[in-house]
């Protein structure tokens, strides 16, 4: 009803991580109640569901995503965010980034600058 133009969703879209092992509750503290997990699981039938979900929506009003730590989802070999990586296209190319995890648009006369909190910033990261 409040006619957007544009949404901005700022981390933690879906908390498709840790659904299963909670029985679809979530977790508050990951690591405090899987002592023995060796990853933190992804349920990609959650990440379909919310785009289900939101498709009405943001089919007809652009949205912007950054992620946060439910997006994270630690998987073997040490890959993160590829459940969110895969779904979201970003402009990162056009505002100079090399990573989906950072980037810069115009909007409205604003510049907006998405910077992922889980990302490695330091003068040695990719």
């Amino acid at each position: 009803m409040n006619d957007p133009s544009m949404i901005l969703m700022v981390g933690d879209l879906t908390y498709a991580n840790q659904y299963l092992t909670t029985g679809g509750k979530g977790a508050s503290c990951y690591s405090c109640q899987f002592l023995d997990a060796p990853i933190r699981e992804t349920f990609q039938p959650r990440w379909d569901g919310w785009g289900r979900f939101m498709e009405l929506l943001i089919s007809r009003v652009p949205m912007m995503v950054i992620e946060g730590n439910h997006e994270i989802e630690p998987q073997a070999e040490g890959l993160t965010f590829q459940s969110y990586l895969t779904r979201y296209s970003v402009p990162s190319k056009d505002s100079g980034s090399n990573s989906n995890l950072y980037y810069s648009f115009n909007a409205g006369g604003i510049h907006f600058i998405m910077l992922g909190a889980y990302v490695d910033y330091n003068q040695t990261s990719k």
